[in-house]
């Protein structure tokens, strides 16, 4: 379980909250049980713009949602939190840590 409330010495050194593996292995401690409901709002809310979401991540598996995240992100991490899937759902310090695999999953978008 990685620690939410304090920044590890990596991700200070790199000026972000947690570094991508330790985000990777925050969503992994998420069952499956927690995203679930998460996941079909998502799929439902985001299947008018599945295909274009589905070409950039074919583009760049990895970095598709760099372009994306200031405005995109942000629309998608306010409809989580409207929906009430935010921070306290899924006991996060930050949905920015988590809501990109939400949307890979939620879109079946894994390789």
């Amino acid at each position: 379980m990685i620690d939410q409330e304090h920044q590890s010495p990596e991700a200070k050194a790199k000026g972000v909250c947690h570094t991508d593996q330790e985000c990777v292995l925050m969503y992994a401690d998420l069952s499956p049980e927690l995203k679930a409901p998460a996941l079909k709002m998502l799929a439902d809310e985001l299947a008018p713009v599945k295909a274009e979401i589905e070409k950039a991540y074919a583009a760049d598996p990895v970095g598709w949602s760099y372009g994306y995240h200031m405005f995109w992100g942000m629309s998608v991490r306010n409809l989580l939190r409207k929906k009430k899937f935010g921070e306290d759902y899924f006991r996060i310090h930050n949905l920015d840590d988590i809501y990109i695999p939400l949307v890979e999953e939620a879109l079946e978008l894994k390789i």
